[in-house]
Formats: structure tokens, C-alpha cells, sequence
């Protein structure tokens, strides 16, 4: 019952429909109903409460408390509406304080039944006056819970046709004689989520947090082959060259021989690498993503060209050297002509011996993922996987995907003959220029500096070739199977 009263003082559509009703001088003994609900015990769990009184069963709608006028529609004698009345007032002045808090339901109910105890014994209310009390009382909750179950006609409020319907000449007629009249309120228009298609954000929603985008490689090659750090832009080293003579035993007396040789110096310039980018003030205030956009898409972009370029890059002035640019290709081994159904692990194997044949030792081989996945597929005449053999022939390699080779190729090296060492780390810049600060925009600036060469000496430290062209070289004759 609280919660009934506290959705009518919330000046709910419920809440305005049973109070202008129940203001109406003939619905106002609803009110009195409840002293034989509360009189029974029953509890009151929504808005229409069933309860029996004196046998009969009733359905009503209720409101907040109003001032009570016994009708005179019921004929009740003089002392009968004295006792009403007072009993009306009684059941006011609980049910105000239960809507204020000062009551909870069990006092409520206590207080009310001993009311009603009290006026039944004093005014000698008897079986016929409670039956005609509750007739009435019955077919007036029963027409106003069909008011309340009815629709609204599309076009027409509901408070229009309320108070067309209390105003006519039906209702007045029908309230004269002690009887009460049904209004028929006709089904609104349906509304859907398509009656929102201007509010999207009316409906319920959730926001993925971040950014989402397609996958992209991850840069392999830096962190590869990066050396540390240096303070110098420019990088000299000095090669030893050209060695003549040497060593040799000799005979007493003779000529010890001789040995020289030369000296060829070399040197790296730091290469600068940079992006920007220009915003305007407003989207880094508005947008709260856009700082951290802009950092890890600058950072982003810098590093995955920084990549492609370490491999493929022409030296010179601006570009760095390239590792594919400076690699050499196979050349041949002692194992050309003598495999047997030459696989890519074979070839792999193949410039791995070539390059230990020049004193270097290879520790790592670039693969396109495609050719990754070919050795983990390769089987041999049997059919039987062959994956854990293949790794062993190449136990002492790293192996590393990237889409940056090319499929069918390879990219075999000794790491420690080849250096990158950066010069200026990455960092991040924010500026003006021109007339930007007139215009509320920053610029944004991302940068490094780093040198990467490779020792003119050590060519043959670097293989780049393609799977076919080694495999065919040392492939076996078919006859010779």
C-alpha cells in the first residue's frame, strides 16, 4: 500500500487517474473499502487489491488519501452517516501518517481494525447496511479498474476522454441513481525502435572502449638486429686490408719472408626518420582518444617504415642501408648436385654452409609465413609429418616470420655483422608554425636518428635468395638416385 501511495504522489498517469475519480463525490466512499481489507489482513502487493468483507469479494483501485464524503446515494440513516463520517476521518488521518512513515502496514492495520470494531458497535451498523456498502463499493472499483485497464485512443489523450466521459450526461445520470458507468479508451498506435530512429542514443547501447582496427605486422627487424645506443652522428671504423707475405718456415740462413698490408677507413652518418601530423586544439579537447591516437599512430607508422627500410633501404643521402640491397646471393657449396628431392630446409642448410665456409656463423633466417608453413607441412615419401627432422638440420637458426620477405624467398644472416645503433631516440614533438596558433592548430612531430651499415668486409655475412634457385643448384640428377 505504501508503494501505492507513492507512485500516486509521484503524479503518475495511475496516480492522476484515481484521484480526479476519487475527488468525484460518489467515488469518494472507494476510500472506505479499505477498512475491510485492512480489517481481514490481506496485504496489499499491487493496484488492484481482492479482499473479502462480509463475504463479498471487491477489486479496487487505489489512490493517496482524500477528504471522505459519505454518499447520499446509499440511504443510510442519520446516525449510520455520522459513523461513517467519523470513521472516514479516522482512516484519513492513518492513512496520512502511514504515507509519511510514522505508521509501518502491521500498525496500520491494527489501528484500523479497532476503528472499525469501534463504529460497527457504536453506530449498530448491521448485515444489510455492510452488504449495500459493499455492492456499491464493489461495482464502482470494478468500473474504474476497467477505466484503468483501457488504452488511448491514437489522436486523443487520456485526459480528454476522462473528462469528457465524468462530464456526460450517462455518468451524472447513472452516479443519481447509485450506479457507476464504464469508458471504453480505444489501443494507441504500437511503438517500436523504429520510433527512435532519430534518438539512437535513446535506446540502450554500449561503447567498446579504444579504437578497433585490422591487424597489421609487427615490426621484426629493429629489435632484431639493434646494437644499443651511440652520441656520435658520425660512426669511422678502420679496415685491415689487402694482407701479402706472411708466415713460412725457412732454412738456416735465409731470407726471413715478408708480410704487409693495408689500412681502408669506412664510416656511417645517422639517418633521420620522421612523420607529423596537424590537429587543432578543439579535437584534442574533445576528443579524449586523440593524444593517445596520435602518439601510437605516429610511433606506429615511424617504426613500421623504419622496418621496411632497414631491409630494402638505397644508403646515400637520406636512406639507411639495406640489408637486402647489400646481401649477396648463393653462390654454390660442395653440396650442389647431391641432395636428394631438395626441400627448402635443404636450402636453407645450403647458405647456412656457404656462409660457415667464410668464417661466419648464421644464427638467424627471415621467413615469408607462407614458407614457414610449407616446412611445417613438409612430409616425407610416406607421408609422415617430417617437421621435428627439418628443425633439427636447422637447430642452430632462429627462425622469424614476416610478410616483409617476399614468399619463396629467404634472408639468411650473422647477425653480429650487421649494426644498427641509434643515434636520437624516438620522441614526440608539438609545435606551431606559421600562423597555427591563430588558427588553434599543433603540429605534431615524431623522429629518430640511428645509423645502420654493415662492414664492407663482411659481405658474405648476409644470403638473400630464392628457394627455387638454391634447390635447383643442389638438387640431385634424378638418375642419380
Amino acid at each position: 500500500m505504501k508503494e501505492i501511495f507513492k507512485k500516486a504522489k509521484q503524479n503518475s498517469l495511475y496516480g492522476r487517474r484515481c484521484s480526479r475519480l476519487l475527488k468525484m463525490k460518489g467515488f469518494a466512499i472507494i476510500m472506505l473499502l479499505f477498512v475491510g481489507i485492512l480489517y481481514a489482513g490481506s496485504a496489499f502487493s499491487s493496484d488492484n487489491t481482492i479482499s473479502k468483507v462480509g463475504g463479498t469479494v471487491m477489486g479496487v483501485a487505489m489512490a493517496a488519501p482524500l477528504a471522505f464524503v459519505v454518499p447520499k446515494e446509499l440511504g443510510l440513516s442519520e446516525n449510520e452517516e455520522k459513523g461513517l463520517e467519523s470513521l472516514a476521518k479516522h482512516l484519513g488521518d492513518q492513512l496520512d501518517q502511514h504515507q509519511k512513515g510514522l505508521l509501518d502496514g502491521p500498525e496500520l492495520n491494527e489501528k484500523v481494525k479497532k476503528a472499525f470494531e469501534h463504529f460497527v458497535e457504536d453506530y449498530g451498523i448491521n448485515k444489510d447496511t455492510l452488504g449495500k456498502l459493499e455492492k456499491a463499493l464493489k461495482d464502482q472499483g470494478l468500473e474504474i479498474k476497467k477505466i484503468k485497464d483501457k488504452g488511448s485512443p491514437s489522436g486523443e489523450t487520456f485526459k480528454k476522454q476522462l473528462t469528457d466521459f465524468l462530464g456526460s450526461d450517462s455518468f451524472k445520470s447513472q452516479m443519481k441513481a447509485g450506479k457507476a458507468e464504464g469508458m471504453e479508451i480505444k489501443a494507441a498506435a504500437v511503438i517500436t525502435t523504429a520510433n527512435a530512429t532519430n534518438a539512437p542514443h535513446a535506446l540502450s547501447y554500449e561503447v567498446v572502449p579504444g579504437i578497433q582496427e585490422s591487424p597489421f605486422e609487427q615490426p621484426v627487424i629493429l629489435t632484431t638486429l639493434l646494437k644499443g645506443m651511440t652520441s656520435s652522428r658520425t660512426i669511422i671504423w678502420i679496415n685491415r686490408i689487402n694482407k701479402e707475405g706472411g708466415a713460412a718456415f725457412i732454412a738456416e740462413g735465409t731470407l726471413k719472408p715478408l708480410m704487409d698490408w693495408e689500412y681502408d677507413e669506412e664510416s656511417s652518418t645517422a639517418k633521420k626518420i620522421a612523420v607529423s601530423t596537424k590537429v587543432s586544439t578543439e579535437m584534442l579537447q574533445d576528443f579524449e582518444y586523440m593524444e593517445s591516437e596520435i602518439r601510437l599512430l605516429l610511433n606506429r607508422d615511424l617504426y613500421q617504415v623504419l622496418d621496411n627500410k632497414l631491409l630494402n633501404g638505397t644508403g646515400g643521402t637520406t636512406d639507411p642501408a639495406g640489408i637486402i640491397t647489400n646481401a649477396g646471393g648463393y653462390i654454390g657449396t660442395g653440396l650442389d648436385g647431391k641432395i636428394f628431392m631438395a626441400n627448402n630446409a635443404d636450402a636453407i642448410r645450403a647458405a647456412m654452409l656457404q656462409m660457415r665456409l667464410l668464417n661466419y656463423k648464421p644464427n638467424v633466417v627471415f621467413l615469408n609465413p607462407t614458407d614457414s608453413a610449407v616446412m611445417d607441412l613438409t612430409k616425407s615419401t610416406t607421408g609422415n609429418y617430417i617437421k621435428i627432422e627439418l628443425e633439427g638440420i636447422l637447430r642452430s637458426l632462429r627462425i622469424i616470420e614476416t610478410t616483409e620477405i617476399p614468399a619463396g624467398n629467404f634472408l639468411l644472416m650473422d647477425t653480429a655483422k650487421w649494426m644498427v645503433r641509434v643515434y636520437e631516440d624516438f620522441r614526440l614533438e608539438f609545435g606551431w608554425e606559421n600562423d597555427d596558433f591563430r588558427k588553434n592548430l599543433v603540429t605534431v612531430i615524431a623522429e629518430m636518428r640511428l645509423h645502420s651499415y654493415q662492414n664492407s668486409i663482411d659481405a658474405g655475412s648476409v644470403i638473400y635468395e630464392s628457394f627455387a634457385t638454391v634447390k635447383t643448384a643442389i638438387d640431385a640428377p634424378s638418375d642419380a638416385a
